[in-house]
């Protein structure tokens, strides 16, 4: 297993989804949530601040997609953008731990789970701001990607806030889940 500490600052996107390399056992560990700053400008599906395929621990980090008039484009074919995105076969066992998630075009989560497979999120928090992209809540889990066996996706202690409008959902579940356990809306 690595650690990877990250100092203090802003940082554009990263992403640890090669599936040449087998299964990675990295923990990347910020200074804090409010300075260590993963961010994104493009509202762009494609281009999230974060995409994981990992076993391991994300912690004290923020994933900021703020997408402007003049960075957004409609006409990509997926025009909403997560602040995170975890949908990859290999995604085995990731917990996030005290991360916050802001997107304003689209769910600041985006995960999908695999056989196999345990995402974790112990004290986080979860933003939808207004702006462009779907509306399908703060964070957006599907476990319907491929053999539906062992999956799981556990939600500790968190806070999901959707500001699209009065009637849209924090947390939207589709298909078959996990626990969900001590939730705030």
């Amino acid at each position: 297993p690595y650690v990877i500490y990250v100092a203090p600052g802003t940082y554009e996107k990263f992403s640890m989804t090669d599936t040449d390399r087998g299964v990675r056992h990295i923990s990347i560990i910020g200074y804090d949530r409010d300075s260590t700053i993963i961010f994104s400008d493009t509202g762009n599906y494609y281009t999230p601040p974060a995409e994981v395929k990992n076993n391991g621990t994300i912690a004290n980090m923020s994933f900021i997609m703020r997408a402007t008039n003049e960075s957004y484009d409609p006409d990509v074919s997926r025009p909403y953008g997560y602040a995170m995105h975890c949908d990859f076969t290999g995604a085995r066992h990731t917990t996030f731990i005290n991360c916050y998630f802001e997107s304003n075009s689209g769910p600041a989560v985006g995960c999908g789970t695999h056989a196999d497979v345990t995402l974790r999120f112990l004290n986080c928090e979860f933003v939808r701001q207004p702006f462009n992209g779907t509306d399908q809540g703060a964070f957006f889990y599907h476990g319907n990607v491929g053999d539906l066996q062992n999956q799981k996706l556990i939600i500790e202690n968190c806070i999901a806030k959707n500001n699209v409008s009065s009637t849209s959902e924090g947390i939207r579940l589709r298909a078959p889940v996990g626990v969900i356990t001590d939730y705030v809306e």
